[in-house]
């Protein structure tokens, strides 16, 4: 339901070259106290659902995204013994079926677990516990860590300062707790990308009681090498994100900090050594999370935010070398919203903006609507199956499609293939990749896939 049109105020007020992006709120559904939301294909039917985690009356939710548009159906409650404190979560094929499996970070509990898509449609099996030795744990990811060709599991814990990871046997049972290091106080935030070229996932940390954005070094099979620390500057770092800022060929990072309302962001000089601190925003009170993605479709990866004390989410338009345009407000609601994500929603080849609000008992999406808010803004309408691949991807449009590029995280084209609607990318590495398409009418549109 469409709720009412957000202007991006700065944009109105500021005689800049920026690009103005509006965007339209809708509600997906009234839920108690939602802490995080993601997207992605529950059902397996190529479309974007939603995924909240809560500490209301369930641990997880799901809502199916019924037309592809981003009409979502009434939430479907996973249920659990644990209870419902659901800090963390991530989306990822855990048992190598071809399906989304959903992983959990319980705080209050101190248990990570998973819920099982036992057919590919959304049925999900009883939780499975994966470890209780992270005490508080705030922060879970799904990458693959040792080489191994499945998902491993990392968690950062609040209590006992721990960055920890624990590894898959591939049908989704996970082995003991493997220590990366005890010396992130605070520990609140984890990622991993290939932060030195060499091929492999390293982990990236926050820990907001030494004010510490680090990262540690995989030699390829899951054996981490002392903690590296790239910066000092960010005053309780609450959240961290990796990806290739400056289109230059490496992993950048960039953080959220609390306690000085700072977004910002770090320069890799690409093998892991990291500039100094440079400043997106300072106006970002309580700045709680960070992610990015292109928004305004111009090749780039722009940076969204949610801040907690001013209860804003707002995005930051790169330059594409790393210089960052001024605050541009997506929502200011009357309650604090802490969780953000991007994904196309709706299925017209854009970024679309997703968030929750705890205390105001809602998850809502934020249509991008493109340039001055015009809704048919030049994009092409596609759907891609199967998500995730192991290779072989088919494209579904209305118009006929000339080119289809995929580009890695870093920003550099990978494959690329004309007149087709079949590709196999079976040559490619696991993890995310973007993908952009041409149609006969010179419009594009873009997509996120997940290769396994």
């Amino acid at each position: 339901m469409k709720t009412k049109i957000l202007f991006l105020i700065v944009g109105l007020i500021c005689l800049t070259t920026n690009s103005q992006i509006q965007f339209d709120e809708h509600i997906i559904g009234p839920i108690v106290l939602p802490r995080v939301v993601k997207a992605a294909d529950i059902d397996g039917d190529s479309d974007l659902d939603v995924i909240a985690g809560t500490s209301g009356n369930w641990s997880i939710v799901w809502y199916e995204n019924m037309d592809g548009q981003g009409n979502y159906g009434p939430k479907n409650g996973i249920n659990t013994t644990i209870g419902a404190d659901s800090h963390s979560l991530h989306i990822a094929d855990l048992d190598g079926d071809n399906d989304m499996d959903i992983l959990v970070a319980n705080n209050i509990n101190h248990i990570l677990f998973w819920f099982e898509n036992t057919d590919g449609l959304g049925n999900f099996g009883p939780e499975q516990y994966i470890s209780t030795e992270a005490a508080s744990p705030s922060s879970v990811y799904a990458s693959d860590l040792d080489n191994d060709g499945d998902m491993d599991v990392l968690s950062a814990s609040t209590s006992d300062n721990k960055i920890a990871w624990y590894e898959n046997d591939g049908l989704g049972s996970f082995g003991p707790q493997q220590i990366i290091t005890t010396n992130a106080l605070g520990a609140n935030s984890v990622y991993t990308a290939d932060m030195d070229g060499d091929g492999d996932m390293d982990v990236l940390s926050a820990s907001t009681s030494d004010n510490k954005i680090a990262w540690y070094e995989n030699d390829g099979i899951g054996s981490f090498g002392p903690q590296q620390i790239i910066s000092l500057e960010a005053e309780q770092p609450g959240s961290v994100y990796a990806c290739d800022i400056d289109r230059d060929g490496d992993v950048d990072v960039l953080s959220a900090s609390w306690a000085d309302n700072k977004i910002a962001w770090y320069e890799n000089g690409g093998l892991g050594s990291f500039g100094p601190q440079q400043i997106i925003s300072t106006n970002a009170e309580g700045a709680g999370s960070v992610y990015a993605d292109d928004l305004d479709d111009d090749g780039d990866m722009d940076v969204l935010s949610v801040s907690y004390s001013d209860k804003k989410i707002a995005w930051y338009e790169n330059d594409g070398l790393g210089s960052f345009g001024p605050q541009q407000i997506i929502s200011i609601d009357d309650e604090v919203p802490t969780s953000v994500y991007a994904d196309d929603l709706d299925g017209d080849g854009d970024m679309d903006v997703l968030s929750a609000w705890p205390e105001a008992y809602k998850i809502a999406w934020f249509e991008n609507l493109g340039p001055l808010g015009i809704e048919d803004h030049n994009s092409t309408r596609f759907n891609i199956y199967p998500i995730p691949t192991k290779g072989i991807l088919n494209f579904e449009s209305n118009t006929t499609i000339i080119q289809i590029d995929i580009y890695n995280q870093l920003g550099q084209l990978v494959f690329s293939a004309n007149d087709t609607n079949t590709i196999d990318i079976s040559s490619l590495d696991q993890g995310l990749y973007y993908c952009k398409v041409l149609d006969e009418n010179g419009t594009t549109g873009s997509k996120k896939i997940l290769k396994q």
